[in-house]
């Protein structure tokens, strides 16, 4: 990253601080406090698109033989991480 990004990034935070995308706090855009709340993905899953209680390899895998050897995110896509995926999806909300 550039100075120049570096300093535009530090200027924005001073105008615009970051506010968690649970609680709204301002500090972090995911505080230490909401962090915890949000569902890991446990096994069972899918070893290959980790879908939840799938073990092994899930039927839609072993019939559409995806390209990938596997694939899997830290937390399930419900709650705050559902609004974080579609706020970075449809609001372009990168952070």
């Amino acid at each position: 990253m550039t100075t120049l990004r570096k300093l535009t990034n530090a200027a924005l935070d001073l105008l615009f601080p970051p506010k968690c995308a649970a609680c709204g706090r301002e500090g972090a855009y995911l505080c230490d406090t909401c962090e915890p709340t949000l569902t890991r993905l446990e096994r069972p899953y899918c070893d290959l698109c980790a879908a939840p209680a799938s073990a092994g390899i899930c039927s839609w895998c072993k019939a559409a033989s995806p390209a990938y050897n596997g694939i899997r995110a830290p937390y399930l896509h419900k709650g705050t991480m559902r609004d974080m995926i579609q706020n970075l999806k449809y609001k372009n909300i990168r952070a």
